[in-house]
């Protein structure tokens, strides 16, 4: 194995986010030495320009692209990136009538989304308002923080449209998924889809040609200019071509070993940029392993099917016909017998120097089925599809060539467009693709912030991952860049949360999407200052009748409390009362678990795996007025278990052969003793690689050292059950057990939700569920008079409908809250100090608080 010299960065591929990362790192810091290593033979990743003949004689070429190719002015950073290349762009062609496919009904429209017929029009309008509605309430810089974010998460695209879309309406969304992502709606993450198109500025922005929208312009001479003349001012003896990278090691020490397959060459570096798709990164060996959560996202994010076409002719009769150029399809026209056909989409690609050109994407199910033929099946099918719009004798006598690009097929790519992310893997969507682990930073066009995806993406996330490692490069001594320091993965979180923030209080992007942590505070602000304003002593008044004011204004409210004490006792006479007066009626749970199943019928929304909320309300006063109670965590062990989201990787600390049978048994991530707590000792294990760290008391006291590498809030505690002497039960509680925290939108109030079980389940299932997570969110009532829980409503999304829930006979008595406590804890530290006397209560008493 060959050593070679030492660098300061390495960047793992060559497309336009590892380039323009060591652009920008070569700018900001000329004395850095850089080295970008690509797979491939060529650089520019996903975007690839080719000489294509223009003439019957071959003699004439001209420059088209077979990857991407478009941008557009609301692209920043592609267009500031092109001006400092001094490249040009040329608009991309849209003038004229455009052709739909749908339903094997062939019709030209003029308007943006395509007439087939007046129905069908109509629920797309109706279909894209909905979507669009959605995609302002995702924040792209943590999509888990949308309302009914684990709704979303758990369903495809399809079924979150599927109450609200018609038969006449699904081609024409099937082929629009089909285009964006390559793939179709029934195997596209929901949550997925709104971020992605949240981070271009929404689904129409995408499909359309207009000023602003995704297909706006095209670059003069090809798009992968962009990267070859990058490699230019980079320096050529910095890019190494067809070196891919086999091994990434990082030392103890700051130091990192890359091994190429290339005769087994190790570099050695500090910093590594991972500028690759999610995928590509998978067969790279790591050490020590990259974390749990980002492995698992990689393996959930399988890249879109696509195959670009080109045909090339010697004159542009579409645009005689007054036609646009632009087709949508659904393969509704199906040849060769097979299921679908061909064509996705078609749009005009006459190139700058004025060569005529149709430029065409299969896609999807599409892609699918028609890479599995020849090329010259392909070519006739498709052919035939361009002589049904356009007549099949212009096609033949003004055809020259015809060229595709089969994305499935190349190497270190596998695919096209984008990633597209599976059901049930957003939770660590955001970390998972951005946060650097320890000094391996990532910067594929996936894990930008805005238009994911394209070309600006890209661009956007090399320009952060070079600002993570020149602000980790800066000495103490040196002033910040805002720049720079604007730029990397925390401060585009905190700038874009602080945006969010300010537009949900300003009225932009807020709905009954969002969360109720988010949007439960305009709200209460909004009550608040009716409340005030409805009292409010003019400010124009001098100070002695201010005072007096005051002083009425007393009064009055004096007054109103008898007069609403006597009111409340009479019946309203008309449509016309006060809501505080007349409270809205609370139903028992099994009503409301009834009307929630008429909803969800399949006649209905059909949606039968759907789970079930409860939004409690707590009280979260103190026997001492001036003192509340903080925001409350714990776990619930329910007793009918449900699957909602994979389990929790758990550490077990124990010696004992049944313990650690019962480890093996409720699948814990790791348990032992000796072994295990040497390779806490070593670092390879650390908090990434797991949620809890549980411990027998047996061997509590050989483990006390470790307090320096497990983090405060996972080291094993009795106050919060991971130190118990009965392992069987602990470890069901952190492995089954679904965890909660609630949320102050007051002071002496909060708000805490959660999942009590699916709608399809057994109704004595779900009240015994119900029961459980009441009686565990009170314990943590301090002593004082009153239920710790004040009311609750239980609601089932997709449905809109949530309904008040009577709590009072499934809450337990203060006094058996406060009993049941001080008995448990009292039992437990028996059971400690019997199983384990080395454990005295010096020790107990040492350890932190459970917040």
């Amino acid at each position: 194995m060959a050593e070679e010299a030492i660098v300061d960065v390495i960047v793992v591929g060559a497309g336009i986010s590892g380039l323009y990362a060591a652009y920008r790192l070569q700018q900001k810091a000329p004395e850095l030495k850089i080295l970008v290593l690509e797979a491939k033979d060529r650089v520019g990743g996903r975007t690839l320009t080719a000489d294509l003949k223009t003439s019957r004689d071959g003699n004439e070429t001209d420059r088209f692209d077979l990857g991407g190719q478009w941008v557009t002015d609301t692209q920043e950073n592609i267009t500031a990136l092109l001006n400092e290349l001094e490249l040009e762009t040329y608009p991309q062609y849209h003038t004229g009538k455009s052709i739909a496919e749908l339903c094997r009904h062939i019709k030209q429209y003029a308007l943006p989304i395509p007439f087939i017929s007046l129905l069908s029009f109509l629920e797309s309008i109706y279909n894209v308002f909905r979507l669009e509605n959605l995609v302002s309430t995702v924040p792209t810089w943590n999509p888990m923080m949308t309302r009914n974010a684990d709704y979303l998460d758990q369903h495809t695209l399809a079924d979150l449209m599927k109450p609200c879309i018609r038969n006449s309406a699904k081609p024409l969304f099937a082929a629009a998924v089909r285009t964006i992502f390559g793939c179709e709606p029934e195997q596209l993450n929901a949550l997925f889809a709104l971020t992605y198109a949240q981070a271009s500025g929404g689904f129409m922005r995408l499909t359309l040609t207009d000023p602003g929208c995704a297909q706006e312009k095209k670059i003069k001479g090809g798009s992968q200019q962009i990267s070859q003349i990058l490699v230019e001012r980079i320096g050529t003896e910095h890019v190494r071509l067809e070196t891919p990278v086999q091994k990434i090691v990082q030392k103890e020490d700051g130091t990192i070993l890359v091994t190429t397959t290339q005769n087994q060459a190790t570099i050695q570096c500090r910093k590594v940029i991972l500028a690759i798709p999610p995928s590509q990164i998978i067969p790279i060996q790591f050490e020590p392993m990259l974390p749990g959560y980002k492995r698992e996202l990689f393996k959930h994010m399988p890249i879109g099917s696509y195959l670009k076409f080109i045909f090339i002719f010697d004159k542009a009769f579409w645009r005689e016909d007054g036609l646009s150029g632009e087709v949508v399809s659904d393969g509704s026209f199906t040849s060769l017998g097979l299921s679908i056909g061909p064509l996705t989409y078609l749009i005009d690609g006459t190139s700058s120097n004025g060569t005529p050109a149709l430029i065409g994407f299969i896609g999807g199910r599409c892609a699918s089925v028609w890479t599995s033929v020849t090329y010259e099946e392909r070519r006739k099918a498709l052919t035939e599809c361009l002589s049904r719009y356009f007549g099949g004798h212009k096609i033949t006598s003004h055809l020259i060539e015809y060229v595709e690009k089969d994305w499935n097929l190349e190497p270190y790519s596998g695919g096209c467009p984008c990633h597209n992310v599976t059901t049930g893997s957003m939770k660590d969507f955001v970390d998972g693709l951005r946060k650097p682990f320890t000094n391996i930073h990532f910067a594929s066009t996936e894990t930008a912030s805005q238009w994911m995806g394209y070309m600006d993406g890209a661009v956007d996330a090399g320009r952060r991952a070079a600002s993570e490692i020149l602000v980790s490069f800066r000495d103490n001594n040196q002033s910040k860049d805002y720049e720079i320091d604007s730029y990397t993965y925390e401060s585009q979180n905190k700038r874009m949360a602080s945006l969010f923030v300010r537009q949900l209080w300003s009225g932009i992007g807020c709905s009954s999407i969002l969360r109720p942590t988010v949007n439960i505070q305009p709200s209460i602000r909004t009550k608040m200052v009716r409340r005030v304003n409805r009292h409010r002593v003019p400010t124009h008044t001098k100070p002695s009748d201010r005072w007096a004011q005051k002083k009425t204004v007393a009064r009055i409210m004096e007054a109103d409390a008898i007069y609403d004490d006597e009111f409340a006792k009479r019946k309203p006479i008309d449509k016309i009362w006060l809501a505080k007066e007349y409270p809205v009626r609370s139903w028992s749970l099994e009503t409301v678990l009834e009307w929630h199943r008429e909803m969800v019928q399949p006649r209905m929304l059909n949606s039968m795996d759907s789970f079930v909320w409860a939004r409690l309300k707590l009280d979260m006063t103190t026997p001492k007025k001036t003192k509340f109670v903080e925001n409350v965590r714990g776990l619930v062990t329910f007793p009918h278990y449900f699957e909602d989201r994979p389990r929790k990787n758990v550490v077990l600390f124990c010696r004992l052969p049944e313990h650690i049978k019962a480890a093996e048994k409720h699948g814990a991530y790791m348990s032992g003793y000796t072994e295990v707590i040497k390779q806490f000792e070593r670092g390879d294990v650390t908090d990434t690689n797991y949620e809890y760290v549980l411990c027998a008391p047996d061997v509590y006291a050989d483990i006390l050292h470790l307090r320096k590498k497990i983090s405060k809030d996972k080291f094993p505690n009795p106050q919060y059950g991971s130190l118990h002497p009965n392992v069987d039960k602990m470890l069901e509680k952190f492995i089954r057990g679904k965890e909660y925290q609630s949320v102050k939108y007051e002071e002496a109030r909060g708000i805490l939700e959660l999942r009590f079980g699916i709608i399809n389940m057994p109704q004595e299932q779900l009240i015994e569920n119900f029961q459980a997570l009441i009686e565990q969110v009170s314990t943590h009532s301090q002593t004082k008079v009153g239920p710790f829980v004040t009311g609750c409503s239980v609601y089932c999304p997709p449905s809109t409908e949530e309904f008040r829930v009577d709590v009072t006979p499934f809450l337990p008595s203060d006094e058996d809250v406060i009993e049941s406590k001080e008995l448990e804890k009292q039992v437990v530290d028996d059971l400690i100090k019997k199983s384990a006397p080395e454990i005295g209560d010096d020790i107990l008493k040492a350890l932190p608080p459970v917040k």
